[in-house]
């Protein structure tokens, strides 16, 4: 799907094995550039040398996009996975397996765009033909 905003175009499409270090780029300035705002420098940095910013088997799931303009820039990332995220211990989760939405970001220069927004409805569709286990 190509989406024309007022500066830019881009697609979604699934994420691809090759594409890992531009995402990976894009997530950090995203989070030193949106979340400086909200935490301190020496809390962005201890989280991205703990945990990084996505666990490289969530692209191989086939479950992770990106948005990318049309010169090949990644300007967002997200999707969902089965995975436990690399920082569930530490926030005290048990749960094997529970399918969760992971690793969406945007680039700085792309936020107010919708580009957050159509990955989200991308990956809210995708797992509609999937069963998922369901707790109340």
């Amino acid at each position: 799907m190509t989406r024309a905003t007022g500066i830019r175009s881009y697609v979604i499409r699934q994420a691809r094995p090759v594409d890992i270090p531009a995402i990976r780029a894009m997530q950090e300035r995203s989070m030193w550039v949106l979340g400086g705002d909200f935490y301190a420098a020496a809390e962005i940095a201890d989280f991205l040398t703990q945990f990084g910013t996505m666990d490289d088997a969530i692209v191989e799931e086939g479950h992770f996009f990106v948005a990318e303009d049309h010169r090949g820039a990644i300007l967002g990332s997200g999707g969902w996975t089965r995975l436990r995220p690399a920082y569930a211990d530490a926030l005290g989760s048990r749960d094997a397996e529970w399918p969760s939405v992971r690793g969406v970001f945007v680039d700085p220069a792309a936020t107010r765009h919708g580009v957050a927004s159509e990955i989200m409805l991308r990956t809210e569709r995708m797992p509609s033909s999937t069963e998922f286990k369901c707790s109340i």
